[in-house]
Formats: C-alpha cells, structure tokens, sequence
C-alpha cells in the first residue's frame, strides 16, 4: 500500500485550488467536489495495512475523478456552493499501534530491507 499522493492525485488537488468547484458535497464516508459534467470524491476507504499486525487495516482518503454527473442522495449534505478554495492543505499520515518488542538486528534489517521493497514503485 502506498502512503504518499501519486502524481495523478496531486494534479487533482492543483485543479481544485486553481478551478474552484460549483458544488461541495458531504456524506458519512466522503467529500465531492462537483464540476456539472464530472466530480472529484474524497472517500475513506479500508486499506490492509503494512504493519507487524496481520490483520491490520488501514482507513485512506482515495483522491478519484469521476467522469459523470453527481446526483446526490439523501443523506448528502450541501456544505457550500460557487466558493473560492483559499487554503488548501494536503496531508496523509499513516499511524498504527503495536506492542512493544526488542528486535534483533538480523531482524531490524530485514524488515528495513521490506520495507524500501514495498515502497519502490516498480
């Protein structure tokens, strides 16, 4: 799983900052960004997580652009509407728990060595 906005994403973002929306939209689960023939979507989703815990997840904003209208359901809220985006802040952080162990250094190093694997983009 990757942790840091893709170029794709952040162009997204840059397009919201200098074209603002019509529209801002809010459920329980995401933020949509309305342009009439096409919309942004903030969505958290459920991700595995890269963690000592093999059952652990991980919840993300996934950044998408949808290629239709938005219609809105019924428990979509307004949230405001031909507004300027003055600040924008983009910020993903990945935080996990774990019980405390003392590794040893065959095992520091290979989960060092894991880890930069997993993050290369092949």
């Amino acid at each position: 799983m990757h942790y840091l906005y893709n170029i794709t994403e952040l162009q997204h973002i840059r397009y919201l900052k200098i074209c603002p929306p019509r529209k801002i939209w809010w459920d329980f689960t995401r933020y949509i960004f309305d342009y009439d023939d096409f919309f942004y979507q903030i969505e958290c989703v459920s991700k595995k997580a890269d963690t000592q815990n093999k059952s652990g997840e991980a919840i993300i904003g996934q950044f998408d652009k949808l290629f239709k209208p938005f219609v809105p359901t019924q428990h979509t809220k307004l949230v405001c509407e031909n507004k300027a985006i003055e600040q924008l802040y983009v910020v993903r952080s990945f935080l996990y728990f774990t019980t405390y162990r003392e590794y040893s250094i065959i095992e520091r190093v290979y989960n060092q060595t894991k880890q930069r694997i997993n993050t290369c983009d092949w």
